[in-house]
């Protein structure tokens, strides 16, 4: 199950990753940091330009919403200027627990569903569904910052949709 959706306990379950702590100059290691202020997460860049994209993400075994659609939702606030910012959810299929939520690339680009944020002061609700199928291993979920700016995530939640009967 998902957990500490409500960042009542700071990041406990959370993993905050992404492209630019692989960076191969360790300076560039540092472009983003993420935090929790007034009960949301915040993924930050420290740079004007930062070096690849952040992610804050959970992984989880996929066996209680196998043949079921899932939503990831929350309330978002975004100043991303010059990239992209958003929420995503992937499932992995017929292949291992990675134990980390992205690869190389931006989340869910290759096996999954990504919404975008765009850039507001006001807290937007936003959410994105995916089907895990009978053969899913894990859920990814998370949010994902690919620009100079922050992203600020609160009321997140993971559903699993009423299956339609059948």
């Amino acid at each position: 199950e998902p957990r500490n959706l409500s960042f009542d306990r700071g990041l406990d379950h959370w993993l905050f990753s992404g492209s630019f702590a692989e960076h191969a100059s360790p300076s560039r290691r540092h472009d983003f940091i993420c935090t929790i202020a007034d009960g949301a997460a915040v993924i930050s860049s420290t740079v004007p330009r930062p070096a690849g994209f952040a992610t804050l993400g959970q992984e989880m075994l996929a066996d209680d919403y196998r043949g079921a659609a899932i939503v990831f939702h929350g309330e978002f606030r975004a100043d991303a200027r010059l990239g992209r910012a958003g929420l995503f959810l992937r499932v992995n299929q017929g292949r291992a627990v990675r134990g980390a939520p992205v690869a190389d690339d931006l989340p869910a680009d290759r096996d999954g569903s990504v919404t975008t944020v765009p850039a507001t002061l006001d807290w937007t609700r936003y959410q994105v569904t995916a089907r895990v199928p009978d053969d899913g291993d894990a859920v990814v979920f998370g949010i994902f910052l690919a620009a100079s700016g922050r992203l600020e995530l609160r009321h997140a939640e993971l559903t699993r949709l009423a299956t339609p009967p059948g």
